[in-house]
């Protein structure tokens, strides 16, 4: 009986959670998409729209915190927003997407989404905090957070006793964590890992719109959210950011594609939202945005926009795109008032005379070796699909291009990170670079799907061929 009662409050914190999160969401997300928070004026499915709303929810939410540093008066504040935008949400909701929502199309789409949902929720809340940077790192942030009742000061980001836990790591998940549990009143080791269930939520819906009856979509579900087992559930962030990282190449490569505007939104809602997973993310975030502009240069993107040419900017997207990153700003701040530093120690005369010494004693010939390692399966595949279209005389796969100069510039900005860590080089490779290149192995697999599914549409490759032939 006391299980099936912790069932239904599970579920009921869930449903609240997520309730919650969509009315603080629909509050950014329905000004960036319609202009407003009532009439549709893009042309975007609920199901393209959920998970933005969640990531504006996630952010918005956030940034109250942030603020007002509190968790109960944040709380009190968030609840009161969230409940106006909820209110205009479920009218935006009856007025232009009830009626869509019984279409049988999308109704297998919403259960592919709990289905892929449910399939992880076991190991993500099953699972107690155990590893070294989830029990010791995030979620002991979470628990700072949580016993002071704030993000502030009094949380203890000063103690020189935890110091050894990267005090200058994101804060958005550990924060979401001590919300949940402070609702709850009490800490354990198992319900704080429902921040990362919901944050897992939205990558999980838009993999669901690329749903397709090929075998490149399979290849796509099975290799993507799975291959990063044990990093979705096991309280790292590696695993949600090589997933978001995926999730982006994926919403740009089908902008590029289809030209609609809700694509491109939700790539860069996508990017953006790298920043506030862990540090990495801001080197992911980098890349993305320079793959994305070589390829829309060497696509010719301005003439393929069914838009006519203007240099006129839409003021609404760049005022959104700022209040999106006013809690990164904020934490950023934060961060240099308190002390807060990266202990790699980016940009100073020491780890440039750390860069010149291992360039010079045979450390990159390690470096090259361990990174290689880790993402060797998915590198060798690439390569393999890329032969593959050569020896069917096939033109270069374009698409493919975002996804292999991001993510082989995230591993040159990997291997220049431990060219210059004031760590045991040894050392630092052994624990990272297992989780890190997770990011990598995604990204060449994104590539590997998009040439996988250019050939299963090619009608060259596709002809039948007579006996003898190839």
């Amino acid at each position: 009986m006391s299980t099936a009662l912790n069932l239904l409050r599970l579920v009921g914190l869930t449903a609240a959670a997520l309730l919650y999160l969509v009315g603080l969401g629909w509050l950014i997300a329905g000004p960036l998409l319609h202009g407003n928070f009532l009439r549709r004026k893009m042309d975007s499915l609920l199901i393209e729209e959920f998970p933005l709303i969640l990531l504006g929810g996630f952010i918005l939410n956030f940034g109250i915190l942030l603020i007002f540093q509190k968790l109960k008066l944040s709380l009190i504040i968030g609840g009161v927003l969230a409940l106006i935008g909820l209110f205009l949400f479920i009218l935006y909701l009856v007025r232009n997407h009830i009626q869509k929502l019984r279409n049988p199309d999308s109704l297998n789409k919403w259960v592919g989404v709990a289905f892929f949902v449910l399939l992880l929720a076991g190991p993500i809340l099953s699972n107690a905090l155990y590893d070294w940077d989830a029990r010791s790192i995030w979620f002991f942030h979470a628990k700072m957070i949580y016993f002071a009742g704030s993000i502030g000061l009094e949380a203890g980001w000063q103690d020189p006793t935890v110091v050894f836990s990267q005090l200058d790591y994101p804060k958005m998940i550990p924060s979401l964590a001590s919300q949940i549990m402070y609702i709850m009143g009490f800490w354990n080791e198992y319900l704080p890992k429902l921040s990362l269930f919901l944050v897992f939520i939205p990558p999980t819906v838009w993999l669901v719109t690329f749903a397709r009856k090929t075998f490149s979509y399979a290849f796509l579900v099975f290799l993507l959210p799975f291959s990063l087992f044990p990093w979705l559930w096991n309280g790292y962030m590696d695993g949600l950011l090589a997933f978001y990282f995926c999730i982006a190449l994926l919403l740009f490569d089908r902008y590029m594609q289809k030209g609609r505007k809700i694509d491109l939104v939700s790539s860069i809602a996508c990017t953006l939202f790298l920043l506030y997973i862990k540090n990495e993310g801001n080197l992911a975030l980098l890349v993305l945005f320079f793959a994305f502009a070589v390829y829309a240069i060497i696509s010719k993107w301005p003439i393929r926009l069914k838009t006519r040419p203007t240099l006129a900017i839409n003021w609404r997207y760049v005022i959104i795109g700022v209040v999106v990153l006013i809690p990164f700003v904020i934490w950023s701040f934060y961060e240099k008032q308190w002390g807060l530093s990266n202990d790699l120690g980016l940009g100073t005369q020491a780890s440039f005379q750390r860069l010149a010494l291992r360039l010079s004693d045979g450390s990159l010939e390690l470096i090259t070796e361990k990174l290689f390692k880790y993402i060797n399966a998915s590198l060798m595949l690439l390569v393999l699909l890329l032969v593959s279209n050569l020896l069917f005389k096939r033109p270069f796969v374009r698409e493919s291009l975002p996804a292999i100069i991001a993510t082989s510039l995230y591993v040159l900005g990997m291997g220049l990170v431990y060219l210059i860590t004031p760590h045991d080089l040894v050392w630092h490779l052994n624990t990272s670079t297992v989780r890190v290149m997770e990011l990598a192995n995604g990204g060449f697999m994104i590539a590997c799907y998009l040439i996988l599914r250019t050939l299963e549409e090619d009608p060259v490759v596709n002809e039948p061929k007579p006996i003898g032939r190839f």
